[in-house]
């Protein structure tokens, strides 16, 4: 180990390792460099295949066959979903598709990068379930505000 100014253990930060100076070194030294720290370690040993003895070739391996995997009939296209409407309570009508109902809000995905949060009270909720049912669209609004309503 290095020894600095304030005795054994104590070095220079400009001269041995690094910090400030005059804190103390544990790690290893230009001193205490030996070359022991780079000797190779002995090689594994190498264990043959099995021979057969009669015939002196190499006992057969058994290959693995390839599984043939069967994919699926191909689904017919799912049919594209109406979208949802909302009936604010000023009468003005908008669709979306992909929304979150969470406590008294409801988030709109409809738009890449773009979600918005509409309040419920904002909605006329009799119209917009009333419009929903007349196109075959579930609207449902949580009965408790620990339940979600997701449509994606």
């Amino acid at each position: 180990m290095g020894v600095g100014p304030m005795g054994r253990g104590f070095v220079s930060g400009a001269r041995l390792g690094y910090g400030q100076r005059s804190w103390p070194w544990y790690g290893m030294g230009y001193a205490d460099f030996d070359e022991r720290y780079f000797e190779e370690a002995p090689l594994p040993e190498v264990i043959a295949p099995a021979v057969d003895e009669r015939a002196k070739t190499p006992a057969p391996v058994s290959m693995m066959q390839p599984k043939l995997i069967e994919l699926p009939a191909a689904r017919e296209k799912p049919q594209p979903t109406l979208p949802t409407v909302l009936v604010w309570r000023n009468g003005q009508r908008e669709e979306i598709n992909q929304y979150t109902i969470s406590g008294s809000f409801l988030y709109d995905y409809t738009k890449p990068r773009a979600s918005r949060r509409i309040s419920l009270d904002d909605l006329d909720l009799d119209a917009t379930e009333h419009a929903n049912q007349q196109r075959g669209v579930q609207f449902l609004i949580p009965a408790s505000p620990s339940e979600v309503t997701v449509r994606f």
